[in-house]
């Protein structure tokens, strides 16, 4: 509640003084975590997985690409796991 509180007085001196400050990221992060764009189940079955490390680092990576801005749909983010996927599977090839 307190970092409510000061994230308030944050934006209401930001709207005063007329500045261009990113409050967005913050809000977000004050709100709490966001639900994942596919859910780990559902991004095994479409990419034909089982649930394990694999599928946790590719949710671990597509939460990073959603913060960076890479993805935001549950589409790009199906797509961006198939395209992890191979990527991966190309490295655990090489060694």
């Amino acid at each position: 509640m307190q970092h409510a509180r000061a994230l308030d007085r944050l934006v209401a001196r930001a709207q005063l003084a007329g500045e261009a400050v990113l409050l967005e990221p913050a809000q977000e992060r004050a709100a709490g975590p966001r639900p994942p764009l596919v859910p780990g189940d559902e991004l095994a079955a479409a990419l034909g997985i089982r649930p394990g490390p694999e599928l946790g680092a590719l949710l671990q990576r597509l939460e990073e690409d959603r913060f960076a801005g890479v993805v935001s749909t549950r589409e790009q983010a199906i797509e961006r796991a198939r395209a992890l996927q191979t990527l991966f599977r190309r490295r655990r090839r090489r060694g």
